[in-house]
């Protein structure tokens, strides 16, 4: 999942960015405007929390790490989407890259490699 989120950074930036900017600005919209977004949310979260319970059953995921399926898809989410923010306005600055010896790309890719092993068996 965090692969297609990622894929959808890059390949559709300008949706990517609306929707965060949508996401923030939800609490302004009134409730005809919320509710598709809404359901949509809740359906990806529901996905990701079915493939943690999924993980759970089958074992590739850690139950001593993994208290709370809930709250590991939001932490899973936030953390990625937090990370490709911090490329993102780096982008937008002109620098292209985070920091003088990391590219956007290879920050990502460790940032979902590390919150992969965070709840690997």
């Amino acid at each position: 999942m965090g692969e297609a989120y990622y894929r959808f950074y890059l390949d559709e930036p300008d949706y990517f960015s609306a929707l965060t900017t949508a996401s923030t600005a939800m609490a302004e919209a009134d409730e005809s405007q919320t509710e598709e977004m809404l359901c949509s949310k809740s359906d990806l979260m529901e996905l990701m929390i079915g493939a943690i319970r999924l993980g759970l059953e089958d074992g590739t995921m850690s139950r001593d790490r993994i208290a709370d399926p809930v709250q590991t898809a939001l932490y899973l989410r936030g953390a990625l989407h937090g990370v490709l923010l911090l490329c993102q306005s780096e982008l937008s600055t002109g620098s292209g890259k985070p920091d003088q010896n990391v590219s956007a790309d290879a920050l990502i890719r460790h940032t979902m490699e590390m919150l992969t092993s965070s709840i690997a068996s």
